[in-house]
Order: structure tokens, then sequence, then C-alpha cells
């Protein structure tokens, strides 16, 4: 979705796939802080103030669902 949205959008394919990767990773796992470190060990820790707020938009939409059955939400 990065990756097609980039071009409407003027902004370079390798970022705005960054940001999407966050955002996939952040909802399916209901986690904030780890997607971040992620994108940043895999895309440069240029991007970490981006990084944060995509996930915490992740964070917020996701509604407390997560693909680990296990994981307690609060």
């Amino acid at each position: 979705m990065g990756v097609a949205v980039s071009g409407i959008i003027g902004l370079p394919i390798e970022f705005t796939a960054a940001l999407g990767y966050i955002a996939v990773f952040g909802s399916a796992t209901n986690t904030m802080i780890a997607p971040i470190f992620i994108g940043a060990e895999v895309f440069g820790y240029e991007y970490i103030p981006y990084f944060f707020v995509i996930a915490a938009i992740a964070y917020v939409f996701n509604g407390n669902k997560s693909i680990y059955s296990a994981q307690k939400t609060y």
C-alpha cells in the first residue's frame, strides 16, 4: 500500500513502504514501541519521529485486537 500511495502523495517509495510496515506490524501485534524500534533498525534511525506518529495512530485504531491470542490487554 505504501508503494502504491507514494506516487500519489509524492513521497519516496522507501519511506512510504516503511510507514506501511510500521502500521501493519503495530496493528497486528497491538504494540507501539516494538514497531518503532524495529522500523528504525531496518529503515534508519532518522525516521523515528515519523514511525512514532504512525505507530500511535495504528495503536489507537486497532481496537485491542492482536494476532497473539494469549496477549493480555490493559
